[in-house]
């Protein structure tokens, strides 16, 4: 009797036991389909917010460009940079800036000579971080657009060659805080991105606390957007 008891005891203990490895491994299955599920949602969410971002850009892009002629066929301004004449060049570029800022377009106009160096500036403060920018539009002669960073603030450039009788004689950059392009991406759940170059970020839109660019990786983060110079790319923590 006593035999029976515990071999009945054993096949309930038997039984137990397999119930609970099959409960584990209902478990684990639930968990892996949940986790699954949660990865394409947010690769989902990712490429959404790429899309939205980049439809962005180039809605800003094709805003500015159409709004290039104010300069390339301003004969004012392409006559006094020619022979670098400091004040009619400010009193031709300031109207346009003056205009393209108050509908919102841009936060900053930037007229160059044809070796790069910086000539009209809207801004109080002479932009920092643009040599690289009017360097490869030199050299390439036709519009581009790039990410930067002016006075601390991560920005989309767009720059354009400017011409006298078909010879260059320098050229005209807009720009536009990026602040400006995904503020509406906040609402959707971005609460905090990157800049980064060569994976590296080197600012953050985090300005609630100090945050140690050094200690950060964009190795697992992803990319939002990376502009036709691909040195900088747009990337969400």
């Amino acid at each position: 009797m006593l035999d029976r008891i515990s071999f009945k005891t054993q096949l309930q203990l038997v039984s137990v036991a397999g119930l609970v490895v099959l409960a584990v491994a209902f478990w684990f299955n639930q968990s892996a389909i949940v986790g699954t599920l949660e990865e394409h949602a947010q690769q989902r969410e990712i490429a959404r917010t790429q899309r939205l971002f980049q439809e962005s850009v180039r809605n800003h892009v094709a805003m500015l460009a159409g709004s290039t002629k104010s300069l390339t066929r301003n004969r004012g301004l392409i006559k006094s940079l020619k022979v670098d004449d400091r004040g009619a060049l400010t009193e031709s570029a300031r109207p346009t800036f003056n205009r393209l800022s108050a509908g919102g377009m841009l936060n900053g106009l930037v007229v160059a000579d044809r070796g790069g160096q910086i000539r009209y500036y809207s801004s109080e403060q002479a932009p920092d971080g643009l040599d690289g920018f009017l360097a490869h539009l030199s050299q390439s002669r036709k519009q581009t657009h790039d990410l930067g960073v002016i006075g601390g603030q991560p920005v989309l450039l767009v720059g354009f060659p400017l011409y006298a009788r078909g010879k260059p004689v320098g050229a005209g950059v807009y720009y536009v805080e990026l602040k400006n392009l995904v503020e509406h991406l906040a609402g959707d759940g971005l609460s905090t991105w990157l800049l980064a170059e060569d994976r590296k970020p080197i600012f953050s839109s985090d300005t609630t606390e100090s945050v140690d660019l050094s200690l950060l990786s964009a190795d697992d983060m992803p990319v939002i957007s990376s502009q036709e110079q691909g040195g900088r790319s747009l990337g969400l923590l």
